[in-house]
């Protein structure tokens, strides 16, 4: 086990630690902390536990907290059964920039994106890897979520026009069925009926299983996204590279809100990080 490096900043966080060679894992696991409650990091790490797809000795988990204090004990890091890397005092630099750092520290042939309010299912990974080591043509896939009363989710989207973007960032959920045509199309409900695996547009960034070399050759998330739209900005870099894949019988359960039940901070970010997703990326 690796401990929490000293320091402060992101340069020396990027310095080795114990390792002068690191080793070739089949699979890194990514998760960037910011003041997430420990009962819900260790729900998530006892399930991703049961859903390990290899030898724990071929798995490698990296936190990256972003939290002005740690918000991982030792208690937790005892959940892990192999390698794992804490990072933390870098201060925070947002979601994506945090998913680089560890992306930067990894060697693996497969790396999951993965939010610490998403459990995954039992099977979940082996359907994902079989999938990816099967079909070389896929870059990523990307899971069948619900929520915590078992509703669907629907995490992958469509390409999104900025209508959609306004209603599902600023519009109070009671009164998304004056739009219900649009916002069905933008969040392929399609896919609910789905029994196979379906290429799709846009992954969400709470859970994408991804092709390392691919994520690298791409540069991984664009860390002037702060919040928000930094999947969507990924999944059509990667798009251009290889299939991205809904998988059906890939499942995980996500605790999470959209932008309009939380607080004015966020909608700002929201707005920000649209801007620059529609001039990256036009209509």
């Amino acid at each position: 086990m690796l401990l929490p490096l000293p320091g402060d900043n992101a340069a020396a966080i990027m310095q080795p630690f114990t390792w002068t060679r690191r080793p070739v894992h089949t699979l890194s696991i990514a998760i960037v902390l910011y003041r997430t409650p420990r009962n819900l990091l260790a729900q998530t790490l006892a399930h991703l536990r049961r859903a390990l797809p290899c030898a724990p000795e071929q798995c490698r988990l990296i936190l990256v907290d972003n939290s002005p204090t740690p918000c991982v004990g030792p208690e937790l890091l005892e959940l892990w059964p192999s390698e794992l890397e804490l990072i933390h005092g870098h201060g925070n630099p947002g979601f994506g920039a945090g998913h680089n750092l560890a992306l930067a520290r990894s060697q693996s042939r497969y790396h999951l994106i993965l939010n610490p309010d998403a459990l995954l299912d039992e099977d979940a990974l082996n359907c994902g890897l079989d999938y990816l080591n099967a079909h070389a043509e896929a870059v990523l896939v990307a899971p069948r979520g619900q929520g915590a009363r078992g509703e669907p989710l629907h995490l992958a989207k469509a390409r999104p026009t900025l209508l959609a973007l306004l209603l599902r960032g600023f519009l109070p959920a009671r009164l998304h069925g004056f739009f219900k045509q649009e916002l069905a199309r933008y969040a392929r409900h399609d896919l609910e009926q789905a029994q196979a695996p379906c290429p799709i547009e846009i992954a969400s960034g709470c859970c994408m299983l991804v092709r390392t070399a691919t994520l690298k050759a791409v540069g991984g998330f664009d860390s002037g996204y702060f919040l928000y739209f930094e999947d969507f900005d990924l999944s059509l870099r990667l798009g251009a590279q290889g299939q991205l894949v809904y998988l059906p019988d890939m499942g995980l359960v996500h605790y999470g809100g959209d932008a309009a039940r939380k607080g004015w901070r966020h909608r700002a970010w929201f707005l920000r990080s649209a801007w620059r997703f529609f001039r990256r990326h036009p209509l």
